[in-house]
């Protein structure tokens, strides 16, 4: 069975085990957490290379949680290491990178976690509608007009990031007058680069999961 690949901090629970029920429910994918496998004595970085290249994983997907910054354990660097390594893996082997950040009211609460190489950025909540309309983009890619704003191709304007990828948005949350840049996390006000397609890009999301 195809699988997907959720990089995150074991210690956002809610936020993990949301995503967990989403990929499950789809029934034709299913999440992989590295913290529930059995490593068996295994290197730790290999098995995870291994997962992320191989061609049942369809995507990796990057939850921004705020536990990942402050894990209560370890050094700050034990999660950012693994992160990074994760997106690195995903972008040297041409596997989209969904970056899930859940949307909040006051964008000072929105955690300064930069992920330079993505393909997708998704602001969510945490609610039953959300969860079976992320099930289908990343099932399928198919989205309901009523619940998503169409797919848009836009671009950071700050000159030392310049990062581009699609954005969506569930249309009841209303389109945002600022949001953080995943990549270098300054906020802006999104707009649609109209020089760019999806079908421009070689690196968008798979039209469907066999």
């Amino acid at each position: 069975m195809a699988f997907i690949f959720i990089s995150h901090s074991q210690y956002d629970k809610q936020e993990k085990n949301f995503f967990a029920r989403t990929i499950n429910n789809t029934r034709i994918l299913r999440p992989l957490l590295m913290e529930d496998k059995n490593l068996n004595n295994q290197n730790a970085g290999i098995v995870i290379r291994s997962n992320i290249m191989s061609n049942d994983c369809k995507c990796l997907v990057v939850l921004i949680g705020k536990r990942i910054l402050f894990p209560p354990r370890y050094n700050f660097s034990f999660t950012h290491n693994w992160v990074g390594f994760e997106v690195g893996v995903a972008s040297c082997t041409n596997k989209p990178i969904v970056v899930f950040e859940e949307d909040f009211e006051n964008l000072n609460d929105t955690v300064p976690f930069p992920i330079p190489f993505l393909d997708h950025y998704v602001r969510y909540k945490q609610d039953d509608s959300n969860s079976n309309d992320i099930g289908r983009l990343l099932r399928d890619n198919i989205l309901s007009p009523k619940d998503m704003v169409p797919v848009k191709i836009i671009r950071c304007p700050y000159t030392h990031c310049r990062a581009k990828y699609t954005y969506w948005i569930f249309r009841k949350m209303g389109i945002e007058e600022r949001m953080p840049c995943p990549a270098c996390r300054g906020l802006f006000r999104p707009f649609v680069d109209k020089n760019l397609t999806r079908e421009d890009r070689s690196d968008h999301m798979p039209a469907g999961v066999p």
